[in-house]
């Protein structure tokens, strides 16, 4: 992040007219400095500057879809796949705004065009699953899940064990094994991660020790907090909004 703050910046001093030093400065400072009132205007002068290029649409609509900001953010999603039919980064933020929305059907018919677009797609798959999964379509979850491990190169083996486990166990299963693996695998599983699995499960407080651990090591993954499902157990909290009011997000 570093590196690109500091390519983003030496560009500007010798032209700030460039769309895409602008754009790149934006997600940066709310991507990694929780800088949300200071990145729009660099987002929004990026698309200004050059209001053709899809990838200032695309970071744009991330910002406003994580400010909770649904209609401006589908606004400048799908402004971007019209500028840019074929760009994953644009069909992923119109499903991950719908899915933030808590609108799974709209977020599914988008994965569905992407999936046309590109079939062989493992991340695609992966979405779908986590949507089909919130609308509590847990066995069209496990196919795409399926799906998405095949095309990721897991093993037969594997995903047998996973579908096994989730016949068994359900719901409550799965995050327990998740919970289990994301533990003994710590050195690279992000914190943020294990707090929503303990959310998922009613451990509140464990949820919030992991989650300071995450604000603390400043993990990426802490930017989706104020939308994430995974976040909708603990979201009345007032320990949840108070790390929110730390991380900078607008009330």
């Amino acid at each position: 992040m570093q590196r690109t703050r500091g390519a983003a910046k030496k560009a500007l001093e010798i032209d700030d007219t460039v769309a895409e030093a602008h754009s790149m400065l934006g997600t940066v400072l709310w991507m990694h400095d929780w800088d949300w009132a200071g990145a729009e205007p660099e987002l929004k002068r990026a698309i200004e500057l050059s209001p053709s290029f899809a990838d200032a649409a695309e970071n744009y609509a991330w910002y406003l879809a994580l400010m909770g900001r649904r209609d401006e953010s589908l606004r400048e999603a799908k402004r971007a796949l019209e500028l840019d039919p074929v760009s994953v980064n644009a069909y992923r933020a119109v499903a991950a705004t719908y899915f933030w929305a808590r609108q799974y059907d709209q977020s599914i018919e988008y994965i569905r065009k992407w999936i046309e677009i590109y079939p062989s797609s493992q991340e695609a798959y992966d979405w779908l699953k986590n949507v089909y999964w919130e609308k509590g379509m847990y066995d069209e979850a496990v196919a795409a899940f399926q799906k998405a491990a095949t095309l990721d190169g897991a093993s037969p083996k594997d995903i047998a064990l996973w579908v096994h486990l989730y016949k068994v166990g359900r719901v409550r299963g799965v995050y327990r094994r998740l919970l289990a693996g994301a533990l003994s695998a710590r050195q690279v599983e992000r914190s943020c991660g294990i707090a929503s699995l303990y959310a998922r499960l009613g451990e509140k407080d464990r949820a919030f020790e992991w989650l300071e651990k995450a604000y603390k090591e400043r993990e990426v993954e802490m930017v989706f907090l104020r939308v994430s499902p995974n976040m909708d157990p603990i979201r009345s909290d007032p320990r949840f909004q108070d790390l929110l009011r730390r991380m900078n997000f607008p009330p």
